[in-house]
């Protein structure tokens, strides 16, 4: 394994992202001077577009979004958080929906520096296409019948301990068939003395999601890359990635599949079953502890791309990994001893992106140091990467 630091990256990533993978064809060098030719009306994108006709950029005013949260906080790219890096946040954008946040630049993962009681200052928002059918059974299950703001919503929930604690509000609501989901962590810069103060800082911000996509609330969803369903299309059984008794001899100990939580109960686990997008829990027979899950996005590629390059961007210390059938950057390791011992492998196999972690079966036993679970999520990662490849 390669260790890559923030000092040399760029050449890297400049030579890594003009190169082909072996799936890809090399360009041939023409024999002489062409005119550019015009975009086809039938080119596909590199990546997902919205289906909306427009993007995270488009639905709250930067004055509105300060009012709400703090001056410092502005939209940000994407995967510039640690947190983003799960392959299921993002099959709403592959379905023609959005997943955006806004952020303060302070990172709100536990385990990079952040606290519950800390100075960042985040919202998140998923808006997924099409969903009206399972949003009145969410509305139905957790609303109790009960409205919020506007008929199709929940209520505008912010919790502030009358303003002892930073604030967290969330809100599900409806727009034509879009389904939105949104969390702000901080409203009104911690400045809210009360849930209620909280509500009115945040509600212009909820507002003008709400007017953007009012034209285009029922705009269709669509399927990025043919994957739904289609040749290309993940497996969604687990035992079809890498058999459990493979698994178990790879990583040293008995494991089983785990029955996984029912995603449907949220929008981004809908958008994730609807696009097939598999989570596979393993853990050892009999507990309830998961000891670390394989989690995939159809035809994600493009993501994982975008996450490598994110990372090597900021100069977070990964591992360039090598894996056999797979290109020389595309696969890398992260991990992490603090709060307790995790490691996250990614990589791109066959077009599709997969995240693999691996943790100690709780987070107080500490039989694993980061050195064995990354070498565990390695050798279960090549496994998967072998089974993919090997599909017709």
């Amino acid at each position: 394994m390669k260790r890559i630091g923030g000092a040399a990256v760029a050449a890297m990533l400049v030579l890594g992202l003009a190169a082909c993978t072996p799936s890809e064809g090399r360009p041939t060098a023409s024999p002489t001077k062409s005119a550019s030719p015009e975009p086809s009306a039938t080119a596909k994108p590199t990546a997902p577009v919205s289906s909306y006709g427009f993007g995270c950029e488009n639905l709250v005013p930067q004055d509105v979004v300060v009012t709400a949260l703090a001056p410092a906080v502005t939209l940000e790219p994407s995967f510039a958080d640690p947190s983003s890096a799960n392959p299921l946040l993002w099959a709403a954008n592959s379905l023609g929906g959005l997943h955006c946040t806004w952020s303060n630049g302070e990172s709100r993962n536990q385990s990079e520096g952040g606290t519950p009681l800390g100075t960042e200052r985040w919202a998140e928002i998923t808006i997924l296409p099409g969903s009206h059918a399972d949003w009145d059974a969410y509305f139905e299950r957790w609303a109790n019948g009960v409205s919020g703001p506007w008929p199709d919503s929940t209520t505008l929930s912010c919790f502030t301990q009358n303003g002892s604690v930073l604030g967290v509000c969330s809100i599900n609501f409806l727009v034509g068939d879009s389904w939105v989901d949104l969390i702000i962590y901080g409203p009104a810069d911690n400045a809210a003395a009360s849930d209620e103060d909280a509500v009115e800082a945040v509600t212009p911000f909820i507002e003008a999601i709400r007017a953007a996509l009012e034209p285009v609330g029922t705009a269709p969803r669509y399927a990025w890359g043919g994957t739904t369903p289609g040749a290309n299309a993940l497996p969604t059984d687990c035992e079809a990635f890498v058999p459990a008794e493979a698994m178990s001899e790879a990583l040293g100990q008995e494991l089983v599949y785990s029955w996984a939580p029912k995603k449907r109960l949220w929008n981004r686990g809908v958008a994730a079953d609807d696009f097939g997008a598999p989570d596979c829990i393993f853990s050892l027979p009999d507990s309830d502890s998961a000891r670390g899950v394989l989690r995939a996005l159809p035809g994600g590629r493009w993501a994982y791309e975008q996450l490598l390059e994110s990372r090597m961007t900021a100069g977070t210390d990964i591992e360039i990994v090598t894996i056999d059938g797979l290109g020389a950057r595309d696969a890398f390791l992260e991990c992490s001893t603090s709060p307790w011992a995790t490691c996250s492998l990614q990589l791109a196999v066959a077009g599709h992106w997969l995240q693999v972690q691996v943790d100690n079966e709780s987070s107080l036993d500490g039989i694993y140091g980061v050195d064995e679970l990354g070498q565990q999520a390695l050798a279960y990662a090549e496994l998967a990467a072998a089974s993919i490849t090997a599909r017709p």
